[in-house]
C-alpha cells in the first residue's frame, strides 16, 4: 500500500464478450479465477496491481479481442479507503476458504492412501496426478496471498504438512515397487 494515498493501486479488467459461443464467457471466468482475481461486477475484475497481474490481464485482454469481444485493462485506486479494505477481505477470504478445501481434500486423500482398499492398488497412477494437482492448487493460491493475509498460518502448515506426509507416502510406495 502506497503511504502517499494510503491505497494500493489496482488493475481492472473490464470486458465484454459476446454472448455466442458461451465457451468464451467460460474461459475468461476460469482464466480470472485461475489468477486469483475478484469480479466485481459482471465484466469487471480486480487484482492488485504487480508486473504478474498486469502482464496476466493485458494477455487476457488480448485473448478477449480475438474472441470477438471487447476489453481494457485499467490501474486506479479506491478514493475510499473502506472499500479498498472490503476488497482486500475478499482476497483474504477466498485465499483462506481454498487452502480449507484443499487440506480437506487432502486429509481424506491421506486417508485413502494410508489405509488403502483392496482395489485401491490400481489407483496409485491416479492418486499420484490428485497430489500434484493439490500441491499445484495450493502453491498458486499461496501466491494469492497478495497482501500477507492474516492467513490463517497454522492452515497454511496443516496443508503444508500433509502435502509432505503425503509425498513421503508416496516416494515411499514408488520404492516398494
Amino acid at each position: 500500500m502506497s503511504d502517499e494515498s494510503g491505497t494500493a493501486d489496482w488493475a481492472a479488467l473490464v470486458y465484454k464478450l459476446p454472448s455466442h459461443p458461451s465457451k468464451y464467457r467460460v474461459y475468461v471466468w476460469r482464466k480470472l479465477k485461475q489468477a486469483g482475481a475478484i469480479c466485481y461486477q459482471q465484466g469487471l475484475a480486480v487484482l492488485p496491481m504487480n508486473m504478474w497481474n498486469n502482464t496476466y490481464l493485458q494477455n487476457l485482454r488480448a485473448e478477449i479481442h480475438l474472441f470477438g469481444g471487447d476489453a481494457s485493462v485499467l490501474r486506479f485506486n479506491f478514493i475510499d479507503r473502506q472499500d479498498e479494505e472490503k476488497l482486500v477481505g475478499q482476497f483474504n477470504d477466498n485465499v483462506r476458504l481454498a487452502c480449507q478445501e484443499i487440506s480437506n481434500a487432502l486429509r481424506d486423500f491421506l486417508k485413502e492412501v494410508e489405509h488403502p482398499q483392496p482395489a485401491g492398488y490400481i489407483r496409485k497412477r491416479q492418486d499420484a496426478g490428485f497430489f500434484e494437482k493439490a500441491r499445484n492448487h495450493y502453491e498458486a493460491f499461496k501466491r494469492h496471498g497478495f497482501f500477507q493475509a492474516p492467513l490463517d498460518q497454522s492452515l497454511g502448515r496443516a496443508v503444508e504438512n500433509l502435502l509432505l506426509k503425503i509425498e513421503n507416502h508416496m516416494h515411499g510406495y514408488h520404492l516398494a515397487k
